[in-house]
């Protein structure tokens, strides 16, 4: 049976601050079954990002089976902050320069 996504609290202002670092965003959390919450471009580096609060406690931040199961097969960042995803921009930035 399908399982709906849920779009947690935080999500608005995470998608928020990526975008205005430059970041590409489409949100996938409407899919639901365990797929990560976002598919993040940050020059034109593709990532699979997942929203958790961190507001919450870690009871309430803990992946679903279904998540757990995506993150098996799959490379998928976990946000759970604004400067998270601030740093998560930085980090792949200084990552492309060390590289070049």
């Amino acid at each position: 049976m399908r399982q709906h996504g849920r779009v947690d609290d935080n999500q608005r202002s995470i998608v928020d601050a990526l975008l205005k670092c430059g970041a590409a965003v489409i949100s996938l959390a409407s899919l639901g079954n365990g797929i990560p919450d976002l598919l993040v471009s940050i020059d034109h580096r593709v990532i699979l990002v997942e929203i958790k609060d961190g507001a919450k406690p870690p009871c309430a931040r803990r992946l679903t089976q279904a998540q757990e199961a995506i993150h098996q097969g799959w490379p998928v960042i976990i946000l759970e902050s604004i400067d998270e995803a601030i740093k998560l921009v930085r980090d792949v930035r200084d990552e492309a320069v060390r590289r070049s």
